[in-house]
């Protein structure tokens, strides 16, 4: 497969992720960094009347200025890298892939998780029969967050509180631990800082054979818990942070490190290219979690499961 041509890149958005991708550039020499800027559709405005266009964007600005800020890097003949949640709403998500559709042009949604080797190959193993039948999987994120200084808690620009900032993290997690998802229940939210949004949230989901998955996010942990813990009827895997071990009558075993962002980030990127060579390039999963995060939201409201 030959390889791409020189491509201009820039990263908009701030944070951590904003970080990683920077770092990670060093490692693709196809890719020159032309432009890096703040978190605001402002940002995007001033990129498009520079002079010098990128051919790539990866962009990690708040979700609720997404759909505006990809309809117009789409237009201008922009190719994006999103970060998650691809928008605050399915119907967005699904606006923004009919206009990459008809334009030939890519929209992807940085699924971080499903590209953490952690996950991908406790997944491996449960596949495998490592830890017998899976029976209980549970994931987490947790961090201390002042949600009432940040964007993610003002409901009008975020969409929705730390179920729409780490939901879409936790579902990619679920599902490649525990299958895809049938049915999902938001079971409690708590609101511990006055914020019109959820601090704390809740989240079951049904995958089918009687396995439910449990999802538990807060902003109110000094400490961040681990990634995930999945329970089989033979033994056990933690994903954390620092490190993964399964835990077997065999014994105790680290089969994978901790997450690193450049590494992540880099493998998203290679994702990303991935898909600009590809002449059918694969569907974009950002629509189909909007719909898992939507019909959870339902579901608290409703007291039933809920299905995307």
């Amino acid at each position: 497969m030959p390889a791409l041509k020189e491509k201009r890149v820039a990263i908009l958005g701030s944070g951590e992720l904003a970080d990683g991708f920077h770092e990670a550039l060093v490692d693709f020499p196809e890719l020159v960094l032309s432009a890096i800027g703040g978190a605001s559709g402002s940002t995007v405005d001033a990129l498009l009347r520079s002079g010098r266009v990128p051919h790539l964007v990866v962009l990690c600005t708040p979700p609720a200025g997404h759909l505006g800020e990809v309809r117009s890097l789409l237009h201008a003949g922009i190719d994006v890298l999103v970060e998650a949640p691809l928008t605050t709403t399915q119907e967005d998500a699904e606006e923004i892939t009919t206009i990459a559709e008809r334009l030939g042009r890519i929209a992807m949604t940085a699924e971080r998780f499903r590209v953490f080797e952690a996950v991908r190959e406790a997944g491996s193993l449960i596949d495998a029969g490592r830890i017998g039948r899976l029976v209980y999987v549970e994931a987490r994120r947790s961090c201390k967050l002042d949600a009432s200084h940040d964007w993610r808690g003002n409901l009008p620009q975020s969409g929705g509180g730390v179920w729409m900032a780490y939901g879409p993290d936790c579902l990619d997690v679920v599902e490649i631990l525990a299958g895809p998802l049938e049915r999902i229940r938001m079971s409690s939210v708590k609101r511990r800082q006055g914020t019109p949004v959820e601090d704390e949230a809740r989240v079951e989901a049904d995958h089918g054979n009687g396995l439910i998955s449990r999802i538990e996010l807060s902003w109110n942990q000094e400490h961040p818990a681990p990634i995930a813990r999945c329970v089989g009827e033979q033994g056990e895997i933690l994903i954390g942070w620092a490190q993964s071990v399964v835990t077997t009558d065999r014994g105790r075993e680290v089969f994978a490190g901790g997450y690193e962002q450049r590494e992540v980030c880099g493998a998203l990127l290679a994702r990303f290219l991935s898909q600009l060579r590809r002449s059918e390039p694969t569907e974009d999963r950002g629509g189909l979690t909007l719909g898992w995060i939507e019909a959870a939201y339902i579901s608290h409201d409703s007291a039933r499961w809920e299905i995307a």
